[in-house]
């Protein structure tokens, strides 16, 4: 019996933009994220809109692009343009699930999707090859494999159509290594039509509607047993110097950039309290916070000073 659960990992929408006429350059980011806020409604997660902001070059045909690394969502825009691009990323769709956003954020902007991304991860998974090779009859054929030191991706469907999915499996020491992913990538009117199965019958039946498209038929596909959540990852191992890479590059410079911007008001207290209900083991390691320790657990706004920190 394989475990596997289904969530969203991508989703783009346009919404009406502003006058930029009647912007100054230096006020366009803030009221733009101002006004895609007050397009979607009061539900939609605001601190996706509220930090790290990065001006970058767009892309056809927009030539705005502002791009938040720590949330996963850019703003394309342009001047000869009556609408905004926003497109969120499955890091951007992670924080909209995790904030409990996400059927109210796909409620407001459905008459408006341009891309969903249905992603159904199955752990311990076959090998994509295996998995793809017993498909069902379908219109779609295997279009192009890639094989690299990071994983194995097969695509199934032109990459340049509405519809297309891909099967890919990363490699040891990725974070979702064993876990075998398959992706369903729904643009234009398949998107808005998906988005309307997700609202009515939930992410289940969406799931089996994919299945049934493109013909999966492992025993590893879950059919009516799939599960609505978050993706299933492997414990990350630290002794693994990859994963402590990962953590210096990627995670610890993240949360003082958060900090640095007010995001996280107090990064030792809650470094502290998510160190310890994720390791408990650590607290003989860590004497001199736990003054420190016992603050955060009782959920105190300030937590104690430790003069050997």
């Amino acid at each position: 019996m394989f475990e596997s659960q289904c969530i969203v990992d991508w989703l783009s929408f346009t919404l009406p933009s502003l006058d930029f006429s009647s912007i100054p350059t230096r006020d366009f980011l803030s009221r733009h994220l101002s006004w895609i806020v007050h397009c979607v409604g009061e539900s939609f997660p605001r601190g996706l809109f509220g930090f790290g902001w990065e001006q970058c070059k767009g892309r056809p045909p927009y030539g705005l692009r502002f791009y938040s690394p720590d949330a996963g969502v850019n703003v394309f825009a342009d001047v000869g343009l009556p609408h905004v691009l926003v497109e969120l990323s499955g890091l951007g769709c992670r924080t909209v699930r995790d904030m409990g956003a996400e059927k109210d954020l796909l409620r407001a902007v459905k008459a408006n999707v341009t891309r969903l991304d249905l992603a159904v991860d199955i752990l311990d998974g076959p090998d994509p090859d295996e998995f793809v090779a017993e498909s069902g009859p379908n219109d779609f054929s295997v279009s192009a494999t890639f094989d690299s030191r990071t994983g194995k991706t097969c695509y199934i469907g032109s990459m340049r159509s509405d519809r297309f999915a891909r099967v890919y499996r990363y490699r040891e020491p990725l974070p979702r290594s064993g876990v075998t992913r398959v992706e369903h990538v729904f643009r234009n009117e398949w998107a808005r039509s998906l988005c309307g199965v997700i609202l009515k019958e939930g992410l289940g039946a969406a799931a089996e509607y994919c299945g049934t498209t493109w013909g999966w038929r492992h025993e590893a596909w879950p059919g009516e047993g799939i599960h609505e959540g978050l993706t299933v990852t492997r414990e990350l191992s630290c002794r693994k110097p990859d994963t402590v890479l990962w953590l210096q590059t990627q995670v610890f410079p993240a949360m003082r950039r958060l900090a640095r911007e007010g995001v996280i008001v107090d990064l030792r207290a809650f470094t502290c309290r998510y160190l310890f209900e994720i390791a408990p083991c650590v607290e003989s390691c860590l004497e001199c916070c736990a003054g420190l320790r016992r603050a955060c657990v009782e959920g105190l706004a300030a937590c104690v000073e430790c003069d050997r920190a």
